[in-house]
């Protein structure tokens, strides 16, 4: 079963970093040589969904975050303990 979230703005515009949720899951997507597809597929979610949490478009729900954590073989806490509301 596929998932899929409407998307809400990110309270930060600017660009990502590497502090956010977002960047985590990429860098640990890249570090499997992983395409979208493929997390998106393990984690039953959306693959616009995903970019879009990658992207820092949107904040995944706790659900989803566990998702992704369980399919990179880590944990949420891991992913979020650079939290983007957490910011100077």
């Amino acid at each position: 079963m596929l998932v899929s979230h409407a998307v809400t703005s990110s309270p930060d515009p600017h660009p990502s970093d590497a502090r956010t949720v977002g960047a985590q899951i990429r860098r640990r997507r890249l570090q499997r040589d992983w395409k979208l597809r493929s997390l998106a597929g393990r984690a039953g979610l959306t693959v616009s969904y995903l970019s879009d949490i990658e992207r820092d478009r949107t904040i995944p729900s706790l659900p989803a975050l566990q998702r992704i954590a369980e399919a990179l073989e880590t944990n949420a806490r891991e992913l979020r303990d650079t939290d983007p509301y957490d910011r100077p």
